[in-house]
């Protein structure tokens, strides 16, 4: 990976040795990297501008099945294979207050000192500061596909969930187990869902990935059911 700009607290230095980066995110004045095993590194400012200890680069152990990330101002965030999330740093206005009620995450935002969440199913969830409204959004907001954070504010993309790349796909039925192969965009996130009815406006989400620019090939052998209906999203 490349960085460039200030580097006043070697944010733009490139620890020596990091390779396989397929994600990165900047916050205030500390940097992320996502690597293809799923761990993750920090580097930079470690602190507020106050110099009080925040602990936004301090990664926390056992972190190592990430696919996702997102800084804030003076913390950090990640989203696990299975949809929960790992927040560090600041938490002076709960931004990086644990969610354990919050699952399906698929992609995260920091703010100044708030945080969002996006879900398998289009909803957002926010918490922090809410001084400005920040974390104040109609319930009715669904269908989102993205979003981020700036100092004070939020912002939503709505609309539907983009189809990934074509893939094929085969069902061996002697053992119940899917096989899908599919290209690839290195860092964007995947995930790949199931439903037995397809009058069933719900989908059910066996596995997230993060893409690496070459062919997955994903399977399931949870099967049941007489039959399944699969899609492959991606954002």
């Amino acid at each position: 990976m490349v960085a460039w700009g200030d580097n006043t607290w070697g944010q733009t230095s490139v620890p020596p040795g990091l390779t396989n980066a397929v994600a990165v995110a900047a916050g205030g004045s500390h940097s992320l990297a996502l690597r293809a095993d799923g761990t993750v590194l920090a580097w930079g400012q470690d602190s507020d501008d106050s110099g009080n200890f925040a602990g936004q680069c301090q990664v926390p152990f056992g972190l190592a099945n990430a696919v996702s990330l997102a800084a804030g101002e003076y913390h950090s965030l990640a989203v696990e294979s299975g949809g929960a999330i790992v927040l560090w740093g600041d938490n002076s206005q709960g931004q990086s207050q644990p969610q354990p009620a919050l699952t399906n995450v698929v992609a995260l935002a920091g703010g100044g000192a708030h945080s969002l969440a996006l879900k398998a199913d289009g909803t957002v969830a926010a918490w922090g500061d809410d001084t400005s409204g920040q974390c104040g959004f109609s319930p009715m907001l669904e269908s989102v596909v993205e979003v981020a954070a700036g100092e004070s504010h939020s912002l939503a993309l709505v609309g539907n969930v983009s189809a990934s790349a074509p893939l094929t796909a085969s069902f061996v039925q002697t053992n119940h187990t899917l096989s899908l192969s599919l290209p690839t965009q290195a860092g964007r996130l995947y995930a790949l869902q199931y439903k037995a009815l397809l009058t069933n406006p719900n989908w059910t989400t066996l596995q997230f990935f993060t893409g690496t620019g070459s062919t997955i090939t994903l399977t399931d052998s949870t099967a049941t059911n007489s039959r399944r209906f699969y899609r492959v999203v991606r954002w």
